[in-house]
C-alpha cells in the first residue's frame, strides 16, 4: 500500500481502507446507492485489487421524489457506509445537482473523473450503461465517455444496469456474483433512507437472480446471480460514433440476429 497525495477538486473524498496508489476498478455512479446496487458485487470480487468510487451528484432528492433538510448528508454517510461494505478503497462524493450534471455532463463531473483517472490509473472503468431511461443516469454516462476520451492511457470502459437492462449479448460480460451475493445486498441496504421507499436490495437480488437464469437458459452461463457489463471501448476511441449511432447499430443487429438478416418483418 502506499500513501497517495491525491487532492479532490470538488466535493468530499474519503479513504476507506489503506491509499492505493493504482486501482483495478473505478466506479461512477449517478446517485448514492447505485454504486452498489449496480456493480456491488464486482466491487467486493476486485476490492483486493483496489476499488474506488465516484458517486457524481448530491442525492438532494431521494426514491420516493422527496427534498428534505439534512437528506444529502444523510445519503453520503449511506454511501460510504456501503463502499465500507464491499471493501472499497475510496469514495469520492462529488456533490453536483443533478440538473448541473445534465446540463453540461462534459464539465465539472468529466474533468472530476478524469483527475481520478490520471492519478489512480484503473485498469477499468465502469459506469451506468447507456440503456438506462433515467436522464441522471445517461448524462453520468455522458460524462465518464468525456473523461475517458481526454485520458491517455485510456482504460478499459464498460457500461453496468441499475434498473434497465442491457439487451443481447454481443459484448456484453457476465460476472458471477454469487459467493458475494450477500455482502452486496448489505452493501445496498446501507442505503436506509432509499430502502425505506423503494425495495431496492430485493429489487437488486431479483435483477441479479433473473440475468444469471437467463444466463443458464441460454447456455452462455450457468450461475444463478450474475451482473452484466456492456463493452463501451469504441465509444471512447479516437472517431468514435456517436451514442445514437452506436445504439441504433446495435438494434439493427440484435433484430439481424433474431428475425435473420435484411428481414422486414
Amino acid at each position: 500500500m502506499t500513501n497517495h497525495p491525491f487532492t479532490p477538486s470538488i466535493g468530499r473524498f474519503e479513504w476507506l481502507g489503506a491509499p492505493r496508489a493504482r486501482l483495478a476498478l473505478l466506479i461512477v455512479a449517478p446517485h448514492p446507492d447505485d454504486e452498489v446496487i449496480g456493480p456491488g458485487g464486482r466491487a467486493c470480487l476486485e476490492a483486493g485489487e483496489g476499488v474506488g468510487a465516484i458517486v457524481v451528484t448530491d442525492g438532494a432528492r431521494g426514491a420516493g421524489g422527496r427534498s428534505e433538510p439534512g437528506l444529502a448528508a444523510r445519503r453520503e454517510e449511506e454511501a460510504l457506509a456501503g463502499l465500507r461494505a464491499v471493501h472499497a478503497s475510496f469514495g469520492w462524493l462529488l456533490r453536483l445537482p443533478s440538473s448541473a450534471l445534465q446540463a453540461d455532463p462534459a464539465g465539472a463531473a468529466a474533468s472530476a473523473i478524469a483527475a481520478a483517472i490520471a492519478a489512480f490509473a484503473p485498469r477499468v472503468v465502469v459506469t451506468t450503461s447507456p440503456y438506462e431511461r433515467h436522464p441522471t443516469h445517461l448524462a453520468t454516462t455522458r460524462a465518464t465517455l468525456a473523461a475517458v476520451r481526454r485520458s491517455t492511457p485510456r482504460p478499459h470502459l464498460e457500461g453496468f444496469p441499475v434498473w434497465d437492462p442491457v439487451p443481447g449479448h454481443a459484448g456484453v460480460r457476465e460476472v458471477e456474483v454469487g459467493r458475494v451475493l450477500e455482502q452486496k445486498l448489505a452493501a445496498v441496504r446501507c442505503h436506509a433512507s432509499q430502502c425505506a421507499d423503494r425495495p431496492f436490495a430485493e429489487a437488486s437480488r431479483a435483477q441479479m437472480e433473473r440475468d444469471g437464469t437467463l444466463s443458464e437458459l441460454t447456455g452462455s452461463g450457468g450461475t444463478r446471480f450474475v451482473e452484466r457489463y456492456l463493452d463501451l471501448d469504441e465509444l471512447a476511441a479516437p472517431g468514435a460514433p456517436t451514442l445514437r449511432h452506436w445504439l441504433t447499430r446495435r438494434f439493427e443487429a440484435d433484430l439481424d440476429l433474431r428475425l435473420g438478416a435484411g428481414r422486414t418483418d
